[in-house]
């Protein structure tokens, strides 16, 4: 998982890209700001691409695939008597464009494949076998369900007038908003989640009054506050969190410039007012809730002689401290209590880790908690009623079990802890003092506790290096992985 914030890729597969004139050297040139343009114009640019990223630790995703079927210019790269064609004929069909883009083919379900050629539907192409092949499994990814060859066959049919629009500056201004479409479709089917919208909202509110006030000619490209870009999270499962440049995902409606007026943000806004309306997983970009919670915890180990100077605080006090006055966010909002959340998963998290290669109790579990949170410690026996804690923690009212708000509940599903009377015992509902337990979180939670532990955050600023030991994901307690 990675929260580094990216402009949307486009893998343009096309034997002849400079083709177009000087007009469309100069888009592509200004696109190049939005746009993170991979040109794949023959077999040696894909090998050397190959051999670029084959032992890259960070997989680059694919937004867009534009792509060519006859790669005829690159004819010359291969002998005489290689064979191309199913029908023969006087002119070879080099229809192998496809095949150069399936290497690189790690998508988002938002990914938009534009097939460009006057080609596609040549008999040389459609009943090529070796093509259908790498197209079922290109649209197999990008569309998410098994495509046969026959169902590919009947799909370029489709595409018997696609060859008339090739270039990139005719091609990419009409996939972008597709792709902005596909978006909503799948937060609709509950495929897609989108976090903190309404904070991006606010991000290129500030940022019209700064470019206004500083000069629009002296803003920078991604469109950012200070040096934060201005982001659309975007989560789906399978562990990934996309941090996507607005002025990127909305390069069209900035016409492939730096904006020299309000009115493209005013109409990127408008669309995002909508965005809010959607389903999504949290309040807040996890980005930013995450670093929020993070700093919330002690983060000094049990012990330490500087723990008396610091004093053990009343933690909600500290939380207005720091959240409402240090991030502008209100006190009993939505996104507050999703941070104290997230704080409270750090803290088991943490104490997991210092307990793993060692024999321990629930209440060591328990103090190690409450130690991390700065809340009073239980007491030896661990049997004091850390509940009252966490309720006072979610902001709940006096004689009441949960609040009603839905990131002031415990974490788990409360009717698993119902007694015969319909009681709930409170503790156990938010307690992880059990690594056996599974379920208790949703994917999204669990992404970031294990996030927690694989960018070393888990570790106090006072364990000794040589004590920092790696921990496996095999060995998480099963909430963290079930």
């Amino acid at each position: 998982m990675s929260w580094r914030s990216r402009n949307l890729h486009l893998l343009y597969v096309n034997d002849d890209p400079g083709s177009a004139g000087d007009d469309e050297s100069a888009f592509a040139a200004r696109a190049a700001h939005f746009v993170h343009v991979e040109p794949i114009d023959n077999l040696h640019s894909a090998t050397e691409a190959l051999l670029r990223h084959r032992l890259s630790t960070q997989r680059r995703f694919v937004d867009f695939v534009f792509c060519d079927a006859n790669m005829i210019l690159d004819s010359e790269s291969h002998a005489d008597d290689v064979m191309w064609d199913v029908i023969p004929g006087e002119d070879a069909i080099l229809a192998y464009g496809p095949l150069l883009a399936l290497p690189f083919l790690f998508a988002p379900p938002w990914c938009q494949f534009v097939p460009f050629s006057a080609f596609w539907t040549d008999p040389n192409v459609s009943r090529n076998g070796y093509t259908l092949v790498a197209l079922s499994m290109i649209l197999t990814v990008i569309e998410g369900k098994q495509k046969t060859t026959t169902d590919v066959r009947n799909q370029i049919e489709t595409w018997k007038n696609k060859g008339k629009v090739t270039s990139l500056s005719a091609l990419l201004p009409s996939s972008l908003p597709r792709i902005r479409e596909k978006i909503v479709e799948l937060c609709k089917d509950d495929a897609l989640w989108l976090n903190g919208i309404d904070t991006t909202i606010h991000q290129l509110e500030l940022w019209k009054l700064q470019a206004t006030e500083a000069g629009f000619e002296k803003q920078a490209l991604p469109l950012a506050l200070g040096n934060d870009p201005i982001c659309v999270e975007i989560m789906h499962s399978g562990d990934h969190i996309h941090l996507i440049h607005v002025s990127s995902l909305f390069a069209d409606v900035l016409g492939f410039r730096k904006p020299t007026s309000v009115e493209p943000i005013k109409t990127i806004i408008s669309t995002l007012e909508q965005w809010t309306k959607l389903d999504h997983a949290y309040p807040l970009q996890t980005r930013d809730a995450y670093h929020i919670a993070r700093k919330l915890l002690f983060n000094l180990m049990p012990g330490n002689p500087e723990e008396d100077a610091e004093k053990l605080r009343f933690w909600k006090l500290m939380l207005k401290d720091k959240i409402v006055k240090n991030h502008g966010i209100a006190s009993g909002s939505d996104k507050f209590y999703f941070v104290v959340r997230l704080a409270m998963l750090l803290s088991f998290t943490r104490a997991w880790y210092l307990v793993k290669n060692q024999p321990f109790t629930v209440a060591d579990i328990r103090k190690l908690v409450f130690h991390f949170l700065g809340v009073d410690r239980p007491s030896e026996s661990g049997d004091a009623t850390p509940q009252n804690v966490f309720k006072r923690l979610l902001g709940e009212k006096a004689g009441t079990i949960v609040g009603v708000e839905p990131y002031q509940h415990p974490f788990k599903d409360l009717s698993r802890y119902q007694d015969a009377e319909g009681k709930i015992s409170v503790l156990e509902a938010y307690m992880l003092d059990d690594e056996d337990e599974e379920g208790a979180l949703d994917w999204r939670e669990r992404l970031l506790c294990r996030y927690f532990v694989q960018a070393g955050h888990v570790h106090c600023d006072d364990e000794p290096e040589p004590e920092r030991t790696a921990w496996s994901p095999a060995h998480y307690p099963r909430w963290m992985r079930a």
